[in-house]
């Protein structure tokens, strides 16, 4: 009998304390549910909108769930003109004690935000819910970490390309069967960057178009591509010190000036032309043969300049291909850029903003993101899904991310990077030679990054 009242004490003891939870629980007494203030910061980006409705969409989804609390989130969309500049503006946001609970940056940023204590590190959140997080690639959990630790959750990736104009080939007298094996011919390593070089040179002498190579006019990581096509190295695995590997810096110096001033494919002002006057006129006029880019802009085509959306029909016009390798018979080259959600590490509300965060990588949210924005899926039970599969562009550019590899998170990359855009610009504009652009480089990374750095010949 006394086995029985135990067992039966064991019963009713948690009954109970479920009866009294329930009893004075919000939704029983009529208490109103506290209010939560959850600020997040994402970039305007039209190639991307949904990166930002998508934080909005998690928390309408999320507020039914929660028993004790009502989300609202306060979403700020910054008109910044890019990623580094969206960077600067973050970080005077903390400066002044303003930063937001969540926000979007390019993954080779986190670095620096988690060394300034503005990144939480998230590898024991991430484990609570192993439904979302290990449904992942495991490939993109590279571009949130930091010295080993996680500190975002990827919102996107991509592949990156030279796209090129089929029908200005064909007037310039390429066969179909010609045309159709570049890319394969890319992936050899039979094609180079010379290669597309002289062959631009050679369509736009024939005055088939009035420029054969552009290039973003940003700062940004297309730019490392061409480095790295050349065999050189960014970042020190064993050491984790960036690299400037002089050699192929060099060669990637050497190819920016010939292009202006030896093929005369490019622009000497090419670093202000605005991006209106790059994507229009090479997709909806075909008046540049090749510029490197990135699959979201085959939605900008589409999207903003009248190219039509028939797979077919643009396929005829418009194809693409890895970044040709620097060296007859090396490899080609394609970066993935991710996008990545960070959380606050000062946040008050870390756990719901990590929450709102998860939520917002569920598949049917990332799902809508990837087809709406041309951006490849970062889970696999988004590429089950029927949009996403019946999506050409992004099953044609999905086997591109074989080649794939990710510009360091490292917290000084920052400096690295603003360096190099300004001796891309003074090589363009002819105020430095290349050797003499290598030399501003090493100065300057020496100078400030220091014991971070490592160069090599």
């Amino acid at each position: 009998m006394r086995m029985s009242m135990r067992g039966w004490t064991l019963i009713l003891v948690p009954s109970l304390v479920a009866v009294l939870a329930l009893s004075i629980s919000p939704s029983v007494t009529g208490q109103a549910k506290r209010e939560v203030v959850i600020r997040a910061a994402v970039r305007a980006d039209a190639s991307g909108p949904d990166r930002a409705v998508n934080l909005q969409r998690a928390v309408d989804r999320l507020n039914p769930k929660l028993s004790d609390v009502t989300i609202r989130l306060q979403l700020e969309e910054p008109p910044t003109p890019g990623w580094a500049e969206e960077t600067t503006r973050l970080f005077r946001a903390f400066a002044a004690g303003e930063g937001p609970d969540v926000y979007a940056i390019a993954h080779e940023f986190v670095g620096m935000f988690a060394k300034a204590g503005h990144a939480l590190i998230l590898d024991e959140m991430i484990k609570k819910y192993p439904e979302t997080y290990n449904d992942f690639f495991p490939s993109q959990w590279t571009a949130v970490k930091h010295r080993g630790r996680i500190y975002g959750i990827p919102q996107d990736t991509e592949a990156r390309m030279v796209y090129f104009r089929i029908d200005r080939l064909q007037q310039f007298g390429w066969s179909d069967a010609q045309i159709k094996s570049l890319p394969d011919r890319v992936a050899k390593g039979e094609f180079t960057l010379t290669d597309m070089a002289e062959l631009a040179q050679q369509v736009k002498d024939k005055g088939l178009v009035d420029w054969g190579f552009y290039h973003r006019p940003t700062r940004g990581p297309d730019y490392y591509q061409i480095i790295l096509a050349y065999g050189g190295k960014l970042q020190d695995e064993r050491s984790g010190k960036l690299v400037l590997d002089r050699s192929a810096t060099l060669d990637f110096l050497r190819f920016l000036h010939d292009n202006v001033y030896k093929y005369k494919i490019t622009p000497s002002g090419m670093t202000n032309i605005p991006w209106r006057s790059i994507l229009g006129p090479f997709s909806a006029e075909g008046k540049i043969q090749f510029i490197m880019g990135g699959i979201w802009q085959s939605g900008e085509f589409i999207r903003d300049y009248g190219v039509t959306k028939d797979p077919t029909e643009f396929f005829r016009r418009i194809d693409w291909t890895l970044i040709p390798s620097g060296r007859r018979g090396g490899k080609p080259v394609t970066l993935s850029h991710p996008i990545i959600y960070v959380v606050n590490a000062r946040s008050k509300e870390k756990d719901l903003a990590f929450r709102i965060v998860t939520e917002a990588s569920s598949a049917e949210l990332n799902a809508i993101h990837s087809v709406n924005s041309y951006h490849i899926a970062v889970r696999k039970a988004v590429t089950q899904l029927a949009a996403y599969k019946n999506h050409v562009w992004l099953n044609r550019a999905t086997p591109l991310l074989e080649y794939a590899t990710f510009i360091p998170n490292h917290e000084d990359f920052g400096r690295y990077d603003q360096i190099i855009y300004e001796a891309i610009q003074a090589v363009e504009t002819n105020r430095l030679t290349p050797e003499a652009a290598l030399q501003f480089i090493e100065q300057q990374m020496r100078s400030q990054i220091r014991d971070q750095l490592m160069v090599v010949e």
